[in-house]
Order: structure tokens, then C-alpha cells, then sequence
């Protein structure tokens, strides 16, 4: 995505609208018509970053330590466990800009001008690099951008924006990113960063729709990107949340909406393994839509997704007390399970959810501090109710934590108000004691791809169910796949697996799968020499 940032200045960007109809929506059985679509083209724009020089604290956990608040961060993590954050700050206390920053060095900052007022900036990581985003200044003149931060080179992010203004979309609010890298129609797929989930106001060809979910995402090379919404009973959605699962390519929407009684959760499942040409642009197709509703209000929700499992976490205040709950499902939310996570007797608030194998760890504020609770059955049962960080003294309110997971440790993020002014400090605050199964190289050789199946964890994994799938070459003649199961991978141990026949001319992409890991990688064929 790099070098096609530094291109953006002179695209067009093509947006296609999907407009779904979601009137008789149930909890189980959605009824909907199928999606059809409009285009246009406008110009995108290219933000250059400014830097930043940030006071620190020696305190190795503080990120931030100035004169002024810090507020709503958010943090990601690469297996090496390299860390980026961002959130709201300032250097003279009166302009504020979404700021990113790595752990290679927490003092030097990154902004754009451009973004002057932007809020709740959010960041995540895919094979390859760190991506960002954030919810735009809400004048009128800037509200209705949408902003992409490519930061595969963590230190010298490159971002651009799409400004929607002059079709009556604005007021986009709660971005929440979803990174992904899958091959596209025109390209291999490096470009694809993923999609965004937000809320706004849709009054395009003469709607006038508020709080209308939306998605968007990039579709080719060139910058190229789909903006997509739903209307019917779908308005008057507040929060987002967004993530994608890698082993079964489907997008996970989730928006918590006034639906009149209560609030209930709108879930949009898109197919981002496939493209779906629509004139001159392609999409993806929406799979489906569905409300999950409850005796209760159900607020601030988050979602992780791996493997066809879905977990959604959100505040659920029916038992009088805000208390967390998880909305499971293990079938690719066609249904799900309510399970209660918190019932303390006092408010649960703002949870985060990661999902790392089968252990999914669930972080909310309580009383002005973090905890935390730990499933090892993927979401069925949650153990007992732990303190992340006993210093810790959280400005409460939405935004204020973020969780990441990434090889063994699990970290959380917040706004701090121990000091003089709002800070901003993470924690490493669980280890996970659990095989994981990762990806490595992929390489070619005489009619045969091969890719590494690797345990970065800290335990045996047993059982691993492998795939290896190659496609390509002219008019599409090479699809070729091997599977089989690895009975057992050791901590630090690395698997071989193998698929043979290829033979042809052209590029092919090779995905490999092994238990929740996917990785994609492309290469090319002279006849039956491959190069990957």
C-alpha cells in the first residue's frame, strides 16, 4: 500500500454503493434483497506526516508524559512484538491531531496536518505492516472524509483521504479497521489492507439516513475503493466494530443501534475472498445481514473472528448493572449463543476482545481500572475476574482502552489520569500458555509450492489441519491443492507441507491455511519452474 499512497494524488477513486435492504431482519433468519450498486469518481488526496517530539516518562509503560491530556489510544502488535499506538494529542494544548507512534521510540510522533481535530484514531496490524485510522474533524467541511494510514513503515507513516462532502455523506464517526491481505482482481494483493466499519449520515440522491452503518475498502492497485451501506431498518447506529477472518476470508460489521425498545447489534458479513465485478469497479459480496437482540440494552461492542468463530462482546445493562456479554458464534454467525462474562455487582464498561487460537482474553474498565477475564474454549466459559494493572487510574468513558495480542503477550492500552494531565500507558498483562500456529516463507522449486507451518507458542499444538492451494497462471488452468493434518508441532518446531503438479505459464497466488493462520503469497510459472 506504501507506493500506492504516494500515487494518490492524481487517481480517481471509484465508489460503488451498496444499498441492502434489511426491513424484516430477525435474530436468526434475515430477510434482505440482494445488493445493487452505483459508482462515481473523485479525486483522492495525499497526507504527508508531520512530526512530533513527545515527552516520556522513564516509566517503560508510560507512553506519553507533557503538559497536555492525551486521549482515546489505541494499540497493535506484530508477532516480534513490536508495538504502534496512536490516540489524540497535542503539542500546545489547543490543536489536537491523531498521533502514531512505535515502540522502537516513543518520543518521535507522527501527524498529519490535515487531520486537525480528528478523534479516535485506531490501528491495527496485518503480514507485512501496521495500518490506521480515524474518525474525522466533524465541521462540515471534513466530516465526511474517510482516512487510510499506511505505516508498514511504522516510523514514516504515508496516509491519504477520500472526502465524500459534495454527495451529502458526513458526520462519519467511530472508524474501527480490520486488516487483511488477500489477491485482488488486478493485482496480488498487497495493496489490500483490509476494510473499515463506521456510522454517519447518508443524504445521498435524496436520503436522509442517520447513524447509517457503513463500510469501505480498497479494490485494485491504483487506489481504487467501494464505499457501502445499508438502509432499511438499519438507522440510528451509534458504534462500530470490524474484524476479518484470515482463514475464511468474511468481513464482521458490527454496529450497536437504537432500535426503539432497546439497543441491538447490526451484523453485515461480507465475503472478502471473492470479487464480484460491478461495471467498471469490483466488490465484495455481502453475505448477509442480522440483528441480535436482548432484553437489555446492548452497547459498545467489539469482534474478533478466526476460523468460521465469532465473538462479539458488549455492555448489556439488563440485569440492572452494565455487565459484559459475549454473542458466540462457531458457525460463522448463521447462529448464536448469549453468554454472561461479568457479574460483579458493579458496571462493566467498554470491553475489548482478542482471540488468539482458542484462548480469547475480554478486557473491560471497572471502577476506574482495567480487568480482565480469560476463556480457553474460544468464548464458551470465561475464568475468574483479574486485575491487569494495579496502578492503573482510567479516565472512564468509550475509547478510553484498546487490546492487542500478538505471539505469546496480550497488551492493553488507556488513558491515565495518576499525573498532572491525561497520559497514556500500556501494559503487557498476560502471557499466553498456548501453541500458535503462524505462517512463515513460502518457496517454489520443480512443479511444487511449499510453505512453513510454524508453533511460535509456548506449548505442543496436536492435530493441526493444513492447506495448501495454488491458482493462476494463463486463463486460470493451474488450481492445484494439497491437505492433510500435522499430528504434532512442538514449540518452536516448523512443518514442510508441500503441493505438487504445477505445471503452466503466468502468475499464481498460493494460499496456505493451518489451523487459524493464513498467509498469501504470489509468484510466477515458466512451464514447470515456479518462483515464489
Amino acid at each position: 500500500m506504501k507506493h500506492n499512497l504516494s500515487k494518490w494524488t492524481t487517481l480517481l477513486v471509484f465508489v460503488g454503493l451498496m444499498i441492502t435492504s434489511c426491513v424484516s431482519l430477525t435474530a436468526q433468519t434475515p430477510t434482505q434483497s440482494e445488493p445493487t450498486a452505483q459508482w462515481m469518481t473523485i479525486s483522492s488526496h495525499q497526507a504527508t506526516p508531520q512530526k512530533i517530539s513527545i515527552p516520556t516518562s522513564r516509566d517503560e509503560v508510560q507512553i506519553t508524559a507533557g503538559d497536555y491530556n492525551e486521549s482515546h489510544p489505541s494499540i497493535a502488535a506484530n508477532p516480534s512484538g513490536e508495538l504502534f499506538a496512536a490516540y489524540e494529542g497535542s503539542q500546545e494544548g489547543t490543536d489536537y491531531y491523531p498521533i502514531f507512534v512505535d515502540s522502537g521510540d516513543w518520543t518521535a510522533g507522527l501527524y498529519f496536518q490535515e487531520a486537525l481535530g480528528g478523534t479516535y484514531p485506531q490501528v491495527d496490524y496485518k503480514t507485512g505492516g501496521f495500518y490506521g485510522t480515524f474518525q474525522p474533524n466533524q465541521d462540515p467541511s471534513t466530516s465526511g472524509q474517510i482516512w487510510v494510514v499506511d505505516a508498514t513503515d511504522p516510523t514514516n507513516p504515508s496516509g491519504a483521504y477520500w472526502d465524500f462532502a459534495s454527495f451529502n455523506f458526513n458526520s462519519f464517526m467511530d472508524f474501527k479497521i480490520g486488516t487483511y491481505t488477500h489477491a485482488g482482481p488486478s493485482d496480488d494483493g498487497s495493496w489490500n489492507w483490509g476494510g473499515l466499519a463506521f456510522t454517519g449520515y447518508n443524504g445521498y440522491s435524496g436520503a436522509s439516513i442517520v447513524g447509517c452503518p457503513f463500510i469501505f475498502y480498497q479494490t485494485d492497485s491504483t487506489g481504487n475503493g467501494v464505499i457501502g451501506w445499508l438502509t432499511g431498518s438499519s438507522n440510528l447506529c451509534e458504534h462500530a466494530a470490524n474484524d476479518i477472518d484470515l482463514v475464511k476470508n468474511m468481513s464482521y460489521s458490527v454496529y450497536d443501534r437504537n432500535g426503539g425498545s432497546y439497543y441491538q447489534l447490526l451484523v453485515r458479513k461480507d465475503d472478502f475472498g471473492k470479487w464480484t465485478q460491478s461495471g467498471s469497479y469490483y466488490s465484495h459480496p455481502m453475505v448477509t445481514t442480522k440483528q441480535v437482540t436482548d432484553t437489555g440494552n446492548i452497547k459498545f461492542p467489539d469482534v474478533v473472528a478466526n476460523n468460521n468463530t465469532v465473538l462479539i462482546v458488549a455492555q448489556n445493562d439488563k440485569g440492572g448493572n452494565q455487565d459484559v456479554y459475549c454473542y458466540r458464534s462457531t458457525n460463522g454467525f448463521s447462529s448464536n449463543t448469549v453468554i454472561q462474562v461479568t457479574n460483579s455487582g458493579a458496571d462493566c464498561l467498554y470491553p475489548k476482545i482478542a482471540l488468539v487460537g482458542n484462548t480469547a482474553i475480554c478486557t473491560y474498565i471497572k471502577a476506574g481500572q482495567v480487568y480482565y477475564k480469560v476463556s480457553d474454549d474460544a468464548g464458551a466459559t470465561w475464568g475468574a475476574e483479574t486485575l491487569a494493572n494495579s496502578d492503573d487510574q482510567v479516565v472512564t468513558e468509550y475509547g478510553a482502552t484498546d487490546i492487542a495480542a500478538a505471539g505469546t503477550s496480550v497488551y492493553d492500552i488507556w488513558q491515565d489520569s495518576r499525573g498532572a494531565n491525561r497520559d497514556i500507558y500500556y501494559n503487557p498483562f498476560y502471557t499466553l500458555v498456548a501453541p500458535i500456529i503462524e505462517i512463515g516463507n513460502f518457496n517454489g522449486g520443480i512443479g511444487k509450492v511449499t510453505a512453513e507451518v510454524k508453533n511460535t507458542g509456548t506449548g505442543p499444538a496436536t492435530n493441526v489441519a493444513w492447506t495448501l492451494h495454488v491458482t493462476g497462471g494463463i486463463l486460470g488452468k493451474i488450481d492445484k491443492s494439497a491437505s492433510d493434518t500435522i499430528a504434532t508441532l512442538n514449540a518452536g518446531a516448523t512443518s514442510i507441507v508441500t503441493v505438487k503438479g504445477i505445471f503452466g505459464l503466468g502468475s499464481i497466488s498460493a494460499k496456505a491455511t493451518a489451523a487459524t493462520a493464513s498467509k498469501t503469497q504470489t509468484g510466477k510459472v515458466l512451464i514447470f519452474f515456479v518462483n515464489i
